[in-house]
């Protein structure tokens, strides 16, 4: 069973949201129950959202943000979203930015280190802002550093892979995923001849628009009339590049692709058997709304899945976002 003992400021580090979903195998879960106490000192998880660093941390002295890298330092395994590649212009910026071409001076890894992570996700929308050797680079510098990573690499074979790491009581998993993404960024498959693409690891998804049966009637008859082409699918219609589809209410819903969910969850379901505790860290924009509620729906707070119980086959529909905190498991 998990609880949330504190909770670390968002703003402070330049930290926000991520959809992080802490993942322990009932049996795992049973042990760890079995034996520790309820009420022993258990051990601890600091969960953070999004570091974009491109200055250095140790140089700020206030209480506040000091009480913060304590809470990181004190936590039994720290984990963050590095959203900023590490190079020094030596790559050339790709035809396509995540929003903007994001990058810091490759020493600022080791502020990260100073302030007490140990798990770094690398799959954002930043991953392919400079290409393949922007990702290289970083995933090199984070190496160096001692900072276990996940979520890209040479092939979608090693950027799907759980990463693993040994501390004191237990075992950790993290796995790491991006639904928001530049095209050229996606880690490819070898086929014959063809080398697989570096980039990262994918949950691509596709987006349908709902409309009221009247609204989706005179949206038709303004394509015809404008000579615009569609595509029709039983209810559904297909028109500049967007899916659309009468509903009872007016909204968008967002659909994972199948494959690629099967895939990840493949994953997860075997990190969790070699694993006392599996991260699963999902870096998207999609959203139901307000920033602080992911598409599909969700709560604020921490949750945990067990893949046995799921089928081992899907992710859960309603994923928990877990703001900056620190989990006392």
């Amino acid at each position: 069973m998990s609880r949330i003992s504190s909770s670390i400021p968002a703003l402070a580090l330049g930290l926000t949201s991520v959809l992080v979903i802490a993942v322990a195998s009932a049996a795992s879960t049973a042990s760890a129950q079995a034996s520790q106490p309820t009420d022993g000192p258990g051990f601890t998880m600091a969960l953070t959202g999004d570091a974009i660093i491109t200055r250095r941390l140790s140089a700020y002295s206030e209480p506040e943000f000091l009480s913060m890298i304590d809470l990181i330092r004190d936590a039994d395994v720290a984990f963050t979203n590095l959203e900023v590649l590490l190079h020094d212009y030596e790559p050339f910026p790709a035809h396509q930015s995540g929003g903007t071409w994001m990058r810091a001076e490759p020493a600022l890894i080791g502020e990260l280190v100073w302030a007490g992570f140990d798990l770094v996700s690398l799959a954002n929308n930043h991953t392919g802002d400079y290409g393949v050797e922007g990702m290289r680079l970083t995933r090199q510098y984070v190496e160096q550093a001692g900072l276990l990573h996940a979520g890209v690499g040479e092939s979608l074979a090693e950027a799907r892979e759980a990463k693993f790491v040994e501390i004191s009581g237990a075992r950790i998993a993290l796995v790491s995923v991006a639904s928001t993404f530049t095209a050229h960024s996606r880690a490819g498959t070898a086929r014959g001849d063809m080398r697989a693409r570096p980039g990262l690891n994918p949950l691509r998804h596709s987006t349908t628009r709902v409309v009221t049966a009247n609204q989706l009637e005179r949206f038709r008859a303004l394509l015809r009339e404008m000579g615009i082409g569609t595509q029709v699918q039983d209810t559904r219609v297909r028109a500049l590049g967007t899916w659309f589809e009468a509903g009872d209410e007016s909204g968008t819903r967002t659909t994972p692709h199948q494959k690629d969910l099967d895939d990840i969850a493949a994953v997860v379901s075997n990190a969790s058997r070699l694993s006392d505790y599996t991260i699963v860290s999902l870096h998207g924009h999609e959203r139901a709304g307000v920033n602080s509620r992911p598409a599909g729906g969700g709560r604020r707070g921490c949750g945990t899945w067990s893949p046995r119980a799921a089928g081992d086959r899907d992710l859960p529909r309603q994923a928990d976002l877990l703001q900056p905190r620190r989990l006392h498991v």
